[in-house]
């Protein structure tokens, strides 16, 4: 259950990024959650937060299984 709550998240964090580049191109980008170091970070290049969305994606196929629930349950 945690590796499939992993695999999400990353997932969603890699399509949140993916539409906000989309939209304004460069942008701050973190992966931290400590409020003191992320009111400092300045944008990272379009091309930059690419490759981590790609790294993202590819992390979230590890943690994600390819199998499904039965339609009967």
């Amino acid at each position: 259950m945690k590796k499939t709550l992993l695999g999400e998240a990353y997932t969603l964090r890699a399509l949140y990024y993916q539409n906000l580049v989309q939209l304004y191109g460069d942008i701050p980008y973190t992966t931290s959650t400590d409020y003191k170091s992320n009111t400092t970070i300045s944008k990272k290049p379009y091309q930059v937060v690419l490759v981590d969305i790609e790294q993202d994606l590819l992390l979230a196929l590890d943690y994600l299984t390819y199998s499904f629930r039965s339609p009967d349950k």
